[in-house]
């Protein structure tokens, strides 16, 4: 995520842009995540916003020159009961009307989709169908985090590796109730002052 926003702000033209980052990029939780890269949210903003991703990845190749590993591979999704199956059936109508790509899959479309080197990968004679997402897919977290680190040093972002920070400075706003962030404090003492401060060490920040 900091990486992301990193190159996002300096993409825009923000030139003093700064990264912190406790140890190494990737070393936390990054290299856990599956990489999966679903476009189909639950609100037409949320989907545009998941399916712009597939084309910052494919510009960000391009970009830098480094993979972020993504495979345009599709998803299927496969449903066992009648009533999954009409919310299935809704939710290709929404896919669809949001701009996407989206198929019913007949549980014979569905191991067709499976199978590989002749093997069927899947069970379908319990199957109602299937979603086929063709503009899914997947990357690699640790790939595209580190072409996002280029990207965004490549357009005036710094970036500072094992920078733990402790602390952020506040100033109280009179009269509001209200604090203002003047900056970081970091474990060695180091006092950055910002503007602005984004949080991208999310449920781990202490």
């Amino acid at each position: 995520i900091g990486c992301s926003v990193a190159y996002n702000l300096a993409k825009r033209g923000w030139k003093d842009v700064l990264l912190l980052e406790k140890h190494r990029l990737t070393s936390g939780t990054t290299w856990h995540a599956a990489g999966l890269v679903g476009q189909m949210r639950a609100s037409k903003i949320e989907t545009e916003l998941s399916a712009q991703a597939v084309h910052v990845m494919k510009a960000l190749e391009e970009e830098t020159g480094l993979s972020t590993g993504f495979k345009q591979s599709g998803s299927l999704t496969t449903a066992q009961t009648k009533e999954r199956f009409e919310i299935m059936q809704r939710n290709a109508a929404r896919a669809r009307s949001y701009g996407l790509e989206a198929e019913i899959f007949t549980p014979q479309e569905c191991a067709d989709k499976m199978t590989h080197d002749g093997i069927t990968l899947i069970r379908t004679e319990d199957l109602q169908g299937g979603l086929w997402l063709p503009g899914d897919g997947s990357g690699s977290p640790t790939d595209l985090t580190m072409a996002f680190a280029k990207g965004a040093r490549m357009n005036g972002a710094t970036i500072a590796e094992g920078v733990n920070v402790t602390e952020f400075r506040t100033a109280n706003l009179r009269g509001t109730g209200t604090s203002k962030v003047l900056g970081v404090t970091t474990e060695d003492g180091t006092q950055i002052d910002a503007d602005y401060v984004v949080l991208c060490g999310g449920q781990w920040s202490r």
